[in-house]
């Protein structure tokens, strides 16, 4: 086996051989610009930082920490942790903390009002519209008759 001068890996080739004309087809071990390994062979150039693949924690501007890939930068990520706040209905905000603009802006709650309506039904549009009129057959009834009407 020889050393070859450009890596400093061991391969094995014939004395005769000019190291200048053998591949290496072992992993870089070079460092590139953000200090991450180089994914390539070593007689491949390396690899650029634009395009490193390397795995990060990236602290975003919300506070939260987030694992992504090195070469994404900060201001294209959206926070992906849940935002979990309570809403003004009682129910936990169903958002991120990405979409929710950091807790200052919540997605609309998607869950069915329950509130009851004035007539003793339940409201069933979602929480966020204003409860419209029951559109439910009337409960109110005599011995002899029900009401024909809408509540």
């Amino acid at each position: 086996p020889r050393i070859l001068e450009g890596c400093g890996h061991e391969v094995r080739m014939k004395c005769s051989t000019d190291q200048s004309t053998v591949k290496c087809y072992r992993k870089c071990e070079r460092l590139i610009g953000c200090d991450h390994q180089c994914q390539n062979k070593c007689f491949e150039d390396c690899t650029p930082t634009r395009i490193c693949q390397a795995k990060v924690d990236k602290k975003l501007p919300c506070g939260h920490v987030v694992p992504t890939k090195c070469s994404i930068p900060v201001s294209s990520l959206q926070c992906p942790i849940p935002c979990n706040k309570i809403l003004d209905c009682l129910h936990d905000c169903a958002g991120t903390c990405g979409k929710c603009n950091m807790g200052r802006l919540h997605i609309p709650c998607k869950h069915k009002c329950d509130r009851p309506l004035s007539c003793g039904h339940i409201c069933k549009f979602p929480c966020t519209a204003n409860c419209p009129p029951c559109t439910e057959q009337c409960k109110n009834y005599c011995f002899h008759s029900q009401c024909p009407k809408k509540c």
